[in-house]
């Protein structure tokens, strides 16, 4: 088995969801996960339902190749920046949901609509627009973010991260959802945004709510 990829198995699970849930089409989006020695991304142009853990791409720090039989996801960069970012950062999951990209689009942040944002560091910021696979886009996608867990891409899509894989997907579908619900907001009337105390008291209640993630 190729170095690195004994741990793919999660990974491919991850990458067939985010197909399963819509969350993207094809071969669009991409997963990693944080390594010792850098990070396994799923790789480029393969449809999920044919990836096998060999075929991951295993990264040094730096982003070279050093592992998996397919070439590295064209996103490389943007996962690696944000990891070199934040320490607190064990996998990053990046979708091309509807709802979503419809406001990366848009250009509109998701405000705390809901106590739920919460669990997303607050407000999801949208991050300026770069060529897909850049180091500008990848650099965009790290600031914009910053301490919060998840952000809109402009014209892009959405990437949400975690401790562990299984946080950044259930943050990855909770950006959809919140999206959803703000689309419908916009198209049927005026928010109503939660205030920060508001948004305090439910972070106070999050911190009993455990064990089960959001």
């Amino acid at each position: 088995m190729t170095r690195g990829t004994e741990s793919g198995a999660p990974l491919v699970e991850a990458a067939r969801q985010l197909v399963r849930e819509g969350l993207v089409v094809g071969t669009a989006g991409n997963v990693s996960v944080r390594t010792s020695m850098g990070l396994i991304i799923t790789p480029t142009a393969v449809p999920a339902d044919e990836l096998i853990p060999e075929q991951l791409a295993v990264l040094d720090d730096e982003g070279g190749q050093v592992g998996g039989t397919h070439r590295r996801s064209s996103e490389w960069r943007l996962h690696l920046a944000i990891y070199h970012a934040r320490p607190d950062v064990g996998a990053v999951v990046h979708t091309h949901s509807v709802a979503a990209t419809t406001l990366a689009v848009l250009r509109i942040p998701i405000p705390p609509i809901h106590y739920a944002l919460h669990e997303l560091g607050g407000e999801v910021r949208v991050a300026p627009y770069a060529t897909f696979g850049s180091a500008e886009l990848a650099q965009n996608t790290a600031a914009t973010l910053g301490i919060a867990h998840a952000v809109l891409l402009a014209n892009h899509g959405a990437v949400a991260v975690g401790p562990d894989l299984p946080t950044a997907l259930e943050r990855a579908r909770l950006v959809e959802w919140l999206g959803r619900v703000y689309l419908e907001v916009l198209r049927t009337g005026s928010p109503h945004v939660l205030t920060p105390d508001e948004m305090a008291a439910a972070g106070d209640r999050f911190q009993d709510y455990r064990p089960s993630r959001m």
